[in-house]
């Protein structure tokens, strides 16, 4: 064997080396998440459960403007991977809560992605998933920024 085909031999050994480490290191994210991040992998979806998670504050005793963004894991296997999130907001004076969300797959049977829902928990868990409270605005700061939240929901394509 000569020295050239050693070289690129040992070349090539070391790119398979480095690309295994770095696939290793990059699923280790993935794997934590599926042993430890409470992912349910044993309700069906249909019977999973949207219950409030009791983070959210009750709207019949909360008269200010709420803005809360939401996020938690995806459904089954898909948590390992991702987060399903959503902006709920109840305005000044209002007894609920609107929950804006953009669920997949609404992409194929509806004209609009995006998922509108009055009335109901902000903080419900995700098919089993418990969410976490990610930004809460309230008072002046959330009612001014509810018509911009509304105006981006019509809009968007």
């Amino acid at each position: 064997m000569t020295h050239t085909s050693r070289t690129k031999r040992h070349g090539f050994l070391r790119w398979i080396a480095s690309l295994t480490l770095l696939v290793g290191l990059l699923l280790m994210g993935p794997g934590f998440a599926l042993l430890f991040g409470g992912i349910d992998f044993d309700t069906h979806w249909s019977e999973a459960s949207l219950k409030s998670a009791g983070i959210a504050p009750d709207p019949l005793d909360t008269p200010e403007a709420v803005v809360q963004v939401y996020a938690a894991r995806a459904y089954n296997w898909r948590g390992a991977f991702g987060s399903h999130s959503w902006i709920s907001v109840k305005p000044q004076g209002s007894r609920h809560y609107t929950v804006y969300q953009l669920v997949g797959w609404r992409l194929r049977y509806s004209p609009s992605a995006i998922s509108i829902r009055k009335g109901g928990p902000a903080d419900f868990l995700w098919f089993n998933a418990k969410p976490r409270l990610l930004v809460e605005h309230r008072c002046r700061t959330a009612q001014a920024m509810i018509p911009l939240i509304e105006e981006a929901v019509k809009s968007y394509p």
